[in-house]
């Protein structure tokens, strides 16, 4: 049997390393069903031979000709990985030799993050005692929505599949809701955090939407509305 990556999962690669990224392109996999597979460095050279040209004997042969180690000693551990990567759909076994491309992000030189979080705007129609960016209604900062998917393409592209969404406060946006539609639609996880205020029904209906795979972070400074009004910078901001 010759083993190939299937076209679904992305090598995520690491300096030692690297990431099984099992169904990738899925833009409706929920937040429960999505899985990372970590390798070791010997996992992933031996992922990344399996491209549909050699059979699995052929392929640990190979890897263990490089450490000057014996097939025999790692036959158990090697086929147990196999039987395991097919029970998860990253490989398939092919009859016959037949090239198949592996897909790769990240790299063997430098670590390449599976997690970004992108800060939208440094607005915000409150002003917080303790904000770190000290946004304000007055603040200036706010990235377009052509850069804005420039460079949340560029991170799906070099191996992020998680994204948080921050500011300031995102839904001062004025294209916030397209911006959100985006990233859910590319991205296998989303975590939006805001302040709740400034949430419409359009926003809500467009959460409700991506329910399975979006998480949202709501600021709640006290259970007591003036103790955290007080920290917010605006009366009502509780309500």
């Amino acid at each position: 049997m010759f083993p190939f990556i299937n076209e679904s999962v992305r090598v995520h690669q690491l300096p030692e390393g690297g990431v099984l990224e099992i169904d990738y392109l899925r833009d409706n996999v929920s937040i429960s069903d999505f899985e990372y597979l970590d390798l070791n460095k010997t996992a992933y050279e031996l992922c990344m031979r399996m491209d549909g040209q050699k059979t699995a004997e052929q392929i640990l042969a190979e890897q263990c000709a490089v450490y000057d180690e014996s097939s025999e000693d790692h036959k158990d551990w090697y086929y147990d990985m196999l039987n395991m990567l097919q029970n998860k759909q990253v490989i398939q076994l092919g009859n016959r030799a037949s090239r198949h491309t592996i897909t790769t992000s990240g790299s063997n030189e430098f670590p390449m993050p599976l997690h970004a979080t992108f800060e939208l705007t440094h607005r915000c129609n409150l002003k917080c005692a303790h904000c770190y960016l000290e946004s304000s209604p007055e603040a200036f900062g706010t990235v377009s929505i052509e850069q804005f998917k420039k460079t949340a393409d560029m991170l799906f592209d070099n191996g992020v599949l998680t994204f948080e969404i921050t500011g300031g406060e995102i839904f001062v946006h004025p294209n916030a809701n397209e911006i959100l539609d985006y990233v859910c639609k590319k991205f296998k996880k989303v975590a939006v955090l805001t302040n709740g205020t400034l949430m419409r029904k359009e926003s809500l209906e467009l959460l409700k939407t991506y329910k399975q795979k979006i998480i949202v972070g709501i600021s709640l400074d006290s259970v007591n509305s003036e103790v955290h009004d007080s920290f917010r910078g605006r009366k009502g901001s509780f309500a």
